[in-house]
């Protein structure tokens, strides 16, 4: 009130002041009174108004009688009873429910509508504000007493966008005349025209669920998306569209339910999809399903999907995505700058796409684009009701120094969605805040952790915390607690790359070997554990220089036979075996060392995941150095560098990061690495501390060199 009292009373003073030249003074007196009681009923009316109009919302539709003058006058009851047959379709988990029909026909005859007279349509649209509903749906009925037309608009109370359905069948099937509306109009304001013919003709409540999971996840609302998207299923096994819905949630959420059924109907129904569809389909699970897709086909997919869908912020938001957690592993010189690109082109198609919003703030940490970055965190306090990205605004705030905002989302801790919490685990690690808020944020999931799957989780995050910072006895104490039957090949690993305590990894090995060997010859599943067994003792054959038993185990995995229809295990098999092949020939400086090595380093840019990620480019850094290649070298331990979070063996990469670029004469990049490693291992066990010392001198002698 007190802007508009101000208002009020420099308008005042105005009025005055042009009126008084030349009038009586008791004339200016009463003429100054009437203006003053004008102004205080204009603000108390104001006021009243504004206590007595509900607040307006998009999500609530206000349904008018539908005009019925053309029609049959047997279907003239139809005139009010659309409002009770379209509020009942409408009042479900749709994410709208429309206004009680008697408060919105109260409105209606106030303003002057009746069983003959309508109300024009801006007068319909005041009915709607100020009965707090963001959309109003008016219509009219045309047939006979065997055949009508039904035709409903959608209109939006404050942006005026409209939405149109019309429909045409026998009386009888009223009911279903209703439904097909309904699901068209609903279909048409979600924006999704393109999947209309799709869409309609599943049931209304897989209609509502389905579009209730589109909301959601266009919103950032992963888990939310995730089971609506099921849901929907769960009414229509044979929805495809919710099905590519509960593959896309699962990219997000880990946890999304019956991802493997999701799998398996979304590909079988993929030739009902639109080609655009088909596209993201071919993005989520490779051209060839069940075979694993390589991240090059995954790359490639994305970009044919942007080609196809020009328009569609999920498009360019995949292209961005594919730039932002596998260009720099792919060798994509300007990944940065190509994954931000794509991410503001969605953004500049739909605003409030959460998906693309998501990584900028990293992004623009990493180029160290402060205008930038603080335009990104308005744009996500803005969309995140939920604070599912409350993660990325901390690790925002607190590379724009903002102490109070890191502060504010600190306190939040407890009652922070996972994932929130899981990256700012992974920004400690990085750098982006402090590691006691790591701990923090692991304490607060640990406390919610609900399901054993959500525990295991959540000791997996903490194995790789403690690992990085050098606290190998925590690390495996969480890595035992995890379960899984990954346990024995972390162990070994944690050995070899993060220089655990050796004690009793011998046997570990050989029993790792042995299991390696018999399952080698079971079922599918069983010959691919049998790969990544039989590749974990290699390495540790490597960390011996046990060149002979190193080769026996290559020549072991290599004699794992895969069938055809394997689902892309002989794949697998096929780049550990590379792994394997180009480091023995290294070892054992075999003259084709250089052209294996050239092969591993090929296929490492092409499909950058798994072996061939962050242990297999630091394998390849360390081959191409032992064969006297330092630039490839480097090349091959950049690539291990990410937009996204840091993972498990980060110091190890670290270390080589640091020790190959001094080499090769990248001294920023060496210190940068060195600092970043120390600042890890502060304070790492005593067992740690000589390695510790030794990466901290040479950070000092490269330091001094930089200061001359």
């Amino acid at each position: 009130m007190r802007g508009h009292r101000v208002r009020a009373n420099c308008w005042q003073r105005w009025t005055l002041r042009s009126l008084n030249d030349g009038m009586p003074r008791r004339s200016r007196r009463r003429l100054a009174g009437a203006i003053a009681a004008v102004v205080v009923l204009a603000v108390v009316g104001f006021a009243w108004t504004r206590r007595t109009t509900k607040p307006v919302d998009e999500q609530v539709i206000a349904v008018l009688p539908f005009r019925v003058a053309g029609a049959d006058p047997s279907l003239h009851y139809l005139r009010e009873g659309m409002l009770d047959l379209l509020s009942a379709r409408l009042a479900a988990s749709s994410g709208v429910r429309s206004v009680d029909s008697r408060t919105v026909l109260a409105a209606w005859r106030k303003a002057g509508g009746d069983d003959r007279a309508d109300i024009p349509e801006d007068a319909s649209l005041r009915v709607a504000t100020k009965i707090g509903a963001g959309q109003l749906l008016v219509g009219d009925i045309v047939g006979s007493a065997k055949q009508i037309t039904l035709h409903a608009t959608l209109v939006g109370a404050a942006s005026s966008k409209r939405s149109d359905a019309t429909v045409t069948g026998s009386v009888d099937s009223l009911q279903a005349l209703v439904d097909r509306l309904t699901a068209e109009l609903l279909t048409r304001r979600a924006g999704e025209t393109e999947r209309l013919s799709n869409l309609t003709s599943t049931s209304l409540v897989a209609l509502r669920a389905y579009l209730d999971g589109q909301a959601n996840y266009r919103r950032g609302r992963w888990a939310a998306a995730g089971l609506s998207f099921n849901t929907a299923l769960d009414a229509d096994t044979t929805f495809g569209l919710a099905a590519l819905g509960v593959i896309r949630a699962s990219r997000w959420f880990a946890t999304t339910r019956d991802v493997d059924r999701a799998n398996r109907i979304a590909w079988r129904l993929r030739d009902r999809f639109t080609p655009r569809d088909r596209a993201l389909l071919v993005v989520m699970l490779g051209p060839n399903f069940p075979k694993a897709q390589t991240m090059g086909e995954r790359g490639a997919a994305a970009e044919h999907y942007r080609d196809l869908a020009p328009d569609s912020p999920d498009a360019w938001y995949q292209v961005g995505d594919w730039n932002f957690h596998y260009g720099i592993g792919a060798g994509v010189e300007n990944a940065a700058r190509d994954a931000e690109r794509a991410f503001s082109q969605a953004l500049a198609l739909d605003s409030s796409f959460t998906p693309a919003l998501e990584h900028l703030p990293t992004i623009y940490e990493v180029t160290g684009d402060s205008a930038k970055l603080r335009r990104a965190i308005g744009l996500l306090a803005a969309t995140d009701s939920g604070n599912t990205l409350a993660g990325g605004r901390m690790l925002a705030a607190a590379t724009l120094g903002d102490s109070a905002d890191v502060r504010g989302i600190r306190a939040q801790f407890p009652k922070l969605p996972p994932n929130a919490l899981y990256e700012i685990v992974y920004g400690a690690v990085a750098g982006y805040v402090g590691l006691d808020d790591a701990g923090r944020a692991i304490d607060a999931l640990k406390a919610s952790a609900a399901t054993p799957n959500d525990r295991s989780q959540v000791e997996q995050l903490d194995w790789l915390l403690q690992g990085n910072l050098g606290h190998p006895s925590k690390a495996a104490a969480a890595l035992e607690k995890a379960g899984g039957i990954g346990i024995e090949t972390q162990h070994i690993l944690g050995v070899v790359f993060w220089d655990w305590d050796s004690t009793g990894v011998a046997d570990l090995a050989r029993t790792m070997d042995a299991r390696g060997r018999a399952a080698a010859a079971g079922d599918p599943r069983g010959r691919r554990q049998a790969v990544g067994y039989l590749a974990t003792v290699a390495e540790y054959h490597a960390w011996r220089g046990d060149t002979r038993s190193f080769a026996q185990t290559a020549d072991a995995m290599r004699a794992i036979d895969f069938a055809a229809d394997s689902g892309g295990y002989a794949a697998v098999r096929d780049r550990y075996q590379l792994v394997l092949d180009a480091q023995l020939a290294v070892m054992t400086h075999r003259p084709d060392a250089r052209a294996l090595m050239t092969r591993l380093d090929s296929a490492a840019k092409t499909d950058p995941q798994g072996m061939l990620g962050g242990l297999g480019n630091l394998i390849i850094a360390r081959g191409w150095e032992a064969v006297g290649d330092l630039p490839r070298s480097v090349a091959a331990i950049r690539r291990t560098e990410s937009l996204n979070a840091p993972g498990i063996y980060y110091t190890a990469l670290l270390q080589d990061h640091g020790r190959l670029a001094a080499l090769a004469g990248d001294r920023a990049l060496a210190i940068r690495s060195y600092r970043r490693y120390l600042a890890l291992r502060q304070h790492a066990d005593p067992a740690l501390q000589p390695q510790v010392q030794a990466v901290r001198a040479e950070l000092q002698r490269l330091e001094s060199q930089s200061a001359r």
